[in-house]
């Protein structure tokens, strides 16, 4: 009697188990499904947020292109105005002077010499300019001056020496009804005064508009 009391009871709860483990099975499935669409949801918001993130690097890249291009625009006109241009020919005219005069100091002609003179007078330039400008006076301004009216004489002299073979001498000596060789105080002055001038116009004339 008890045998079949306890086959009853097992056959009884045989389909209760049944249902806990189709439960059980529906609510993993349920659980695998809901981890799925969290994963992919995840997936997705990170893809978003590295494609705001792109998005927004590239507005910063174009906006900080945009603005290096709208500098260099306004910096291009603001550097080649006719006053500049004509500093930048000055300046020039000076490294040549000074080059000169380097190559007859003993300095290899060429490349040598060139970068020479410009290293020279970019340092006679950035010393200069306080006292061009007025701002500040000190020795150190005034001998720089000295230095670059020398080197500028050396490359002047060759030319300024020539001066009576000029036609503007020639005038002059007939206009003026003088002698017709010029004495080497003329000469010299004039020399210096073209050394001095090109040592100080590179400055008036890069500052004429501010």
């Amino acid at each position: 009697m008890s045998e079949v009391a306890v086959t009853e009871q097992t056959v009884e709860e045989t389909p209760s188990e049944e249902r806990n483990s189709r439960v059980a099975a529906a609510t993993q499935s349920a659980a695998d499904v809901a981890a799925n669409i969290a994963a992919a949801g995840a997936e997705r918001l990170k893809m978003w947020r590295r494609h705001k993130a792109a998005r927004r690097q590239n507005t910063r890249t174009r906006s900080s292109t945009t603005q290096t291009q709208t500098r260099v625009r306004a910096l291009v006109p603001s550097l080649f105005t006719g006053p500049r241009l004509a500093a930048m020919i000055v300046w020039l005219v000076g490294v040549s002077a000074t080059a000169t005069a380097l190559v007859g100091m003993g300095v290899k002609i060429g490349a040598t010499a060139t970068i020479s003179a410009m290293a020279l007078q970019l340092v006679f330039t950035v010393i200069e300019r306080p006292l061009w400008r007025g701002s500040k006076y000190g020795f150190i301004g005034f001998a720089c001056i000295g230095f670059d009216a020398w080197f500028n004489f050396g490359g002047v002299w060759p030319f300024a020496k020539n001066i009576d073979k000029t036609p503007s001498w020639a005038y002059s000596v007939e206009a003026l009804n003088m002698q017709s060789a010029p004495p080497d105080a003329i000469r010299v002055g004039f020399a210096l005064i073209v050394s001095i001038a090109i040592a100080g116009a590179v400055e008036w004339l890069w500052f004429m508009e501010d």
